[in-house]
């Protein structure tokens, strides 16, 4: 069933979360997805839409030398956290305007790519000091905004980390998935990754059968009026 959608290449933006190893994005997400991965440890959505993040956006490029067909990112817990070139954590409002801005730049980029959106609020351990608890309570103002964003752009929600409830014992640094951890999220993004392709392929279906169905009534109507016109 897989190969009857056709290939397609899925772009990861993101953070540690995503950059590692064994992080999700390498570990296979269904026959015919090429993954292209340039996730930073590190990043912020700050850095995804200041000049550093469009220079690694304007180098994309899938096997087919096309560009992707998806963009996946994944907000993390580095918005919600205080660092040495981001002193303070990341508002609320200015978070919805960089998550924003990101997803509008993106279908500048690439119009015909899917943005599905994926957040990691819940699955932040409640373990780790004042700082990381702080940090995890802004995150999850930051759930509401993330569909606040969703439904005012062309963006969709990839996973909705809530419904894994991955336990703390899954984070031994209190941040970061454990390999156990990323092979559930990555289980996750398959399953989300296949109805994202199977929407788009019946997508491009119905648009491909609405041409033609407008083609035949256009020439319908041309041929009825030569008929017209011809001499009885």
């Amino acid at each position: 069933m897989f190969a009857t959608l056709g290939a397609v290449c899925l772009l990861f933006l993101g953070d540690s979360i995503s950059a590692r190893p064994d992080s999700f994005p390498n570990l296979g997400l269904g026959p015919n997805v090429e993954a292209v991965n340039i996730a930073r440890g590190g990043w912020t959505l700050v850095a995804w839409t200041s000049p550093p993040g469009a220079a690694l956006l304007d180098g994309v490029e899938c096997a087919d030398g096309e560009g992707p067909d998806g963009v996946h990112v994944m907000i993390g817990g580095n918005d919600a956290t205080a660092l040495p070139w981001k002193p303070v954590p990341t508002s609320k409002v200015a978070f919805r305007y960089r998550l924003a801005l990101l997803v509008y730049d993106l279908g500048q980029r690439w119009p015909d790519a899917d943005v599905l959106i994926s957040f990691t609020t819940r699955i932040y351990p409640t373990r780790g000091g004042d700082a990381k608890l702080a940090a995890r309570r802004l995150m999850s103002e930051y759930d509401s905004t993330v569909y606040d964003v969703v439904n005012a752009t062309r963006a969709t929600v990839g996973i909705d980390a809530r419904a894994l409830n991955l336990p703390a014992s899954m984070f031994p640094d209190g941040v970061h998935p454990s390999s156990v951890g990323q092979e559930v999220i990555a289980e996750a993004l398959r399953h989300r990754v296949w109805r994202w392709r199977l929407r788009r392929f019946w997508t491009r279906q119905r648009n491909f059968f609405g041409t033609v169905q407008g083609w035949i009534s256009v020439g319908g109507r041309r041929g009825s009026s030569s008929l017209r016109r011809s001499p009885g």
